[in-house]
């Protein structure tokens, strides 16, 4: 590179200078290229004496305090920007406990094909069977579309909260399959583990463990969470069931009056009273229930 190609590159890549000190910085270099040929060096050999032109131009810059990170290529900056968000969620994963970057990705993946199953769950149950009984159930009756619309969204909370706590329980388990570097089982299984566990869980006996008389007892915030969510699902069954009872009796009182009777009706009002009732039996039966440990 001669002198004249050497100080037209460095006159563009320092724009972010003032013109004066440019000016100034331009004169420098092409008086010491001068110097050089004078004592005998060729010009290219005394341009190549300043090495690389772009690692030049950011000395300059950072003795001057310019940010010299605007200059960089996009695809540099790109690759800079994902170094270090690798290694901010390796430090980050790395205080929460020992896995490694593919562990996290597994970690990371396994989240997703959970939320995707139970967004399937979603469609499936709320969406379609919920959507449908419903509708089904009202279809005997005018004006209860805002009822309908009620009872559904009310179905997409109460799903969504024992989503969120599925969710919770299944992948706490995965997060402590790979602390312990133990990845022979799969999301699948611990999705089935969990689920036999809630189902069943409650049909086991306790088992009875003297503690010590100022032991305190254990609280669990599972079980705290299972207690919230049933107690959500008991209010919409309450109020269906309080309503059918109060229909039923006023539909005995109207046919008692006017001496007309609905068969029809009064067997889907007597069908919601037992549903409810049944529901509500199930939801007792599932709450958790306390270990006795006084035996």
């Amino acid at each position: 590179m001669l002198k004249k190609e050497f100080l037209d590159i460095l006159n563009q890549k320092l724009s972010l200078v003032n013109d004066k000190e440019r000016e100034d910085i331009l004169l420098e270099y092409g008086t010491y290229i001068d110097d050089k040929m004078a004592s005998g060096v060729s010009e290219e050999e005394a341009v190549a004496g300043f090495g690389d032109v772009d690692e030049l131009v950011k000395e300059i810059l950072d003795a001057y305090k310019i940010n010299t990170d605007s200059m960089d290529p996009l695809s540099s900056k790109a690759d800079k920007t994902i170094d270090k968000v690798y290694a901010k969620m390796e430090e980050l994963f790395s205080r929460l406990g020992n896995f490694s970057m593919n562990e996290i990705f597994h970690i990371f993946f396994d989240a997703i094909v959970l939320v995707f199953i139970l967004w399937i769950g979603k469609v499936i149950i709320v969406e379609a069977l919920c959507n449908l009984c419903l509708s089904l159930i009202f279809s005997f009756f005018v004006g209860f579309y805002g009822v309908t619309d009620f009872l559904l969204g009310l179905c997409r909370i109460i799903y969504l909260c024992m989503a969120i706590y599925f969710f919770v329980k299944v992948m706490a388990k995965r997060i402590e399959r790979y602390r312990y570097h133990n990845q022979s089982v799969g999301v699948m299984d611990d999705i089935k583990e969990t689920w036999n566990d809630n189902i069943k869980g409650n049909d086991l006996p306790p088992t009875p463990n003297r503690p010590l008389y100022h032991e305190r007892k254990s609280r669990s915030i599972e079980s705290d969470v299972l207690k919230v969510i049933l107690v959500l699902a008991m209010i919409p069954v309450a109020c269906v069931l309080i309503g059918s009872g109060i229909s039923f009796v006023v539909l005995v009182y109207v046919s008692a009056v006017y001496a007309t009777t609905s068969i029809g009706i009064y067997c889907m009002d007597i069908a919601f009273v037992l549903g409810s009732l049944t529901i509500l039996l199930m939801l007792f039966r599932a709450w958790p229930k306390k270990v006795n440990t006084n035996a």
